[in-house]
C-alpha cells in the first residue's frame, strides 16, 4: 500500500519540521551519555591529579559538563514531547481519514 509507506516519510518530515532543525531526542541522549562517559573518566583522573592547579582544571571542565548535561536532557524533554505531539496528531489526522 502506497499510504502506509508514505504515512512513516510523512511523520518523520513532520517531526523534523516541528523540531525546526533541531536534534532529535535521541540523539541528544547519545551526547548526554557520552558526556556522562566523558564525566566519570575525568572525574577518575581528578582522584590521582597531585598538582593542585590540574585538579582546579580539572574540576572547572566537571562543572562544565555538569552545566552541558543539564542543558541536554532539557533539550531532549522539549525535542521529546514536540516528537511525541507530531505522532499523536498524526495519528489523529490518520484515524480521521480512515
Amino acid at each position: 500500500m502506497r499510504d502506509s509507506e508514505e504515512a512513516p516519510q510523512d511523520l518523520n518530515a513532520g517531526i523534523d519540521e516541528a523540531l525546526e532543525g533541531s536534534p532529535r531526542a535521541t540523539r541528544l541522549l547519545e551526547l548526554t551519555n557520552a558526556l556522562r562517559l566523558r564525566r566519570q573518566r575525568l572525574e577518575a583522573d581528578l582522584g590521582t591529579l597531585e598538582d593542585p592547579t590540574d585538579a582546579l582544571r580539572v574540576s572547572q571542565q566537571l562543572d562544565e559538563i555538569d552545566e552541558q548535561i543539564q542543558v541536554l536532557a532539557e533539550e531532549a524533554s522539549i525535542s521529546q514531547f514536540v516528537e511525541e505531539t507530531v505522532r499523536f496528531s498524526h495519528e489523529v489526522r490518520r484515524l480521521h481519514e480512515g
